[in-house]
């Protein structure tokens, strides 16, 4: 025996499904967040760099590895040596964002380094908003 929600579920027409994300001409599951397509007014990709914080941790991870050696402290060394490579990975490190106009503002409804998935939940989302 079935639900009444069960019956809506199986009508709808499912634009993309993968990655933790599905699109139906009704709705949009973004990350565990539902967005009712009819409140979409626009989408858009963004671009998130993080090169500032990678620079600023490269920086501090340099400053600390110059201090610990005129300083003679290894446990300083270990820590200037972590944070400049996390400065190398933050600062190379992209993202991309598919951000939604609604009712209620502009949210980032998914956020992932993956950009052709990023492309194809916005050209879905694009396609829901259109077909309404």
């Amino acid at each position: 025996m079935r639900a009444i929600g069960d019956h809506a579920r199986m009508q709808e027409q499912v634009l993309f499904q993968g990655a933790g994300v599905m699109v139906t001409k009704q709705r949009a599951v973004l990350g565990g967040t539902t967005y009712p397509i009819r409140n979409v007014s626009a989408v858009s990709l963004t671009k998130i760099s993080q090169t500032a914080t990678g620079v600023l941790a490269l920086l501090t991870g340099a400053g600390a590895i110059v201090a610990a050696v005129t300083l003679g402290t290894m446990w300083l060394i270990g820590l200037g040596v972590v944070l400049a490579i996390c400065g190398v990975v933050l600062a190379v490190s992209t993202k991309w964002a598919v951000t939604l106009q609604t009712n209620g503002g502009q949210v980032n409804g998914l956020v992932t380094p993956d950009k052709q998935l990023a492309e194809q939940v916005k050209a879905a989302i694009e396609t829901a908003v259109v077909s309404l």
